[in-house]
């Protein structure tokens, strides 16, 4: 018996020999593992830590301004492109409200842009600023909302591209566009009460179309323009290509007529078709002394004979 155990007791030894260094081995293996992962997740965080770097430095670098800011508007980042398009350093503009600092106006009450800001996490359109020299600049402003993984506490990142060169070009346009309006509807007024002089005594004014009440108003202020400008002692309006004469129209052209007489000269018209002539006599209007001739060569040569007795 004794002998038997001495047997088991050496192989128990000879087993924990063996077993020893294998787990030390494994141990080993675990911890170069370890190591193995703690040295990639330190190359992966340096990689990431060059991104941000980077990153960083194309946010410093960009061209527009970025800003960022509490809801309250005090800001915490002022990148170079701010300082460029405001003025107004780094130093100058970290912990200022960029409201009151760059003096804001913006398209709506700004509480209404907050609630968007707060309900949608983003918010954009133009905006006013104020730079440190006094200038004014509008700026296409792109808000978003963001939360603050250190303090728990959202901010907003403001980018700001100036558009304000853009937007001077567009008023330009548009002011050029009003005047080539205002050139045009002058042409058309012309055109649509030409006045005409046939010598240093008579004026024609040829009418052609509709009338209303806006066009009879016309002709008699160009009527009157005409007369009182050259000095012409008859004026002959021919309504020939006027395709109605309602009873405003009429009463316009008659007011003409008395108005030629009041500047010392002598209305003429021609061209009176009958249905025309039914709508004065309907009116009962006072034709006063307005001559009428059948058709514009026949007020022509009753101007000439005229003038000439």
């Amino acid at each position: 018996m004794g002998k038997g155990n001495l047997v088991s007791h050496d192989t128990l030894e000879e087993k924990r020999d063996h077993s020893e260094p294998e787990a030390l081995q494994q141990r080993i293996t675990e911890l170069e593992h370890r190591l193995e992962a703690c040295t990639l997740a330190e190359l992966e965080w340096k990689r990431e830590e060059v991104l941000l770097q980077q990153q960083a430095q194309l946010v410093e670098l960009a061209r527009d301004a970025i800003i960022v800011r509490r809801l309250d508007g005090t800001i915490t980042f002022w990148n170079r492109g701010a300082e460029r398009l405001y003025g107004f350093g780094r130093a100058e503009a970290m912990e200022r409200r960029s409201h009151e600092l760059l003096k804001t106006v913006f398209p709506a009450p700004l509480p209404e842009l907050d609630a968007i800001l707060t309900r949608s996490g983003y918010w954009e359109g133009e905006v006013t600023h104020t730079t440190e020299s006094g200038a004014t600049v509008v700026v296409a402003s792109r808000w978003v909302l963001k939360p603050d993984a250190r303090e728990g506490l959202p901010s907003v990142m403001e980018l700001n591209t100036d558009v304000t060169a853009r937007k001077r070009a567009e008023e330009v346009e548009a002011k050029l566009n009003e005047e080539l309006i205002r050139a045009q509807s002058a042409a058309l007024r012309e055109l649509s009460t030409p006045l005409i002089p046939i010598n240093d005594d008579v004026l024609v004014m040829p009418l052609i179309g509709v009338m209303d009440t806006s066009r009879a108003q016309q002709v008699m202020d160009t009527l009157l323009g005409g007369i009182a400008a050259s000095r012409a002692r008859v004026a002959i309006l021919d309504i020939t290509g006027v395709s109605v004469v309602d009873s405003q129209v009429a009463n316009a052209l008659l007011q003409a007529a008395r108005a030629v007489r009041l500047l010392g000269g002598q209305a003429v018209l021609t061209g009176m078709r009958p249905e025309v002539a039914i709508t004065l006599v309907t009116l009962g209007a006072d034709m006063g002394d307005l001559v009428t001739c059948g058709n514009l060569q026949a007020g022509i040569a009753y101007a000439l004979k005229r003038l000439a007795a």
